[in-house]
């Protein structure tokens, strides 16, 4: 997302096309971007998910940036840090704290492209910050409380995942239908 001199986001290139797919993906935008929900976006490589989180975004009215997270170039051992944050010392390497993506994120949008490519362990954690707005950094005694909008992406079909068990923790009953 580009921003303006003064921090706030430019409006994002608009979306263009015709078909009756289309035009649904962009009625179900406008009905849910002024929301508080968190949105999945699923589709093939190159159908534009990227687009369309930012559109969510700029409709949001959340200040500042869209705060993108390609979830597949996350390094397996270090996506709960990168996501959640850390406190020195909680583990081998740590030499000081980082508050995470979520935390970066506190009064924006948060999108998670790839979602699907992260480790399940982090899943539940991300279903407790997207249900109840919390996040546990490792090493803290506390959770952490964050006002965050999620956005996230998938390439393949939801549905076909859970059933399969491919999906780990994550619900998306709270999510709208596309």
């Amino acid at each position: 997302m580009i921003e303006n001199g003064n921090g706030r986001p430019v409006e994002p290139p608009p979306i263009v096309g015709q078909s009756r797919a289309i035009k649904n993906a962009i009625e179900l935008l406008e009905r849910y971007a002024p929301t508080r929900l968190a949105v999945l976006l699923a589709g093939a490589t190159g159908t534009g998910k990227d687009l369309f989180a930012e559109h969510v975004h700029w409709r949001s009215g959340r200040p500042g940036r869209l705060w993108a997270v390609n979830c597949a170039a996350l390094p397996r051992d270090t996506a709960e840090s990168l996501l959640f944050g850390h406190r020195k010392g909680a583990f081998t390497g740590a030499i000081e704290s980082r508050p995470g993506y979520f935390r970066l994120a506190h009064g924006s949008t948060l999108f998670l492209d790839e979602l699907l490519s992260l480790p399940v362990e982090c899943q539940a954690k991300l279903l407790r910050a997207v249900e109840m707005g919390e996040v546990w950094p490792l090493g803290e005694r506390e959770p952490v409380r964050v006002d965050v909008r999620v956005v996230a992406s998938v390439q393949d079909d939801v549905g076909e995942r859970s059933r399969t068990a491919r999906f780990g923790a994550i619900s998306t009953s709270g999510w709208p239908e596309s």
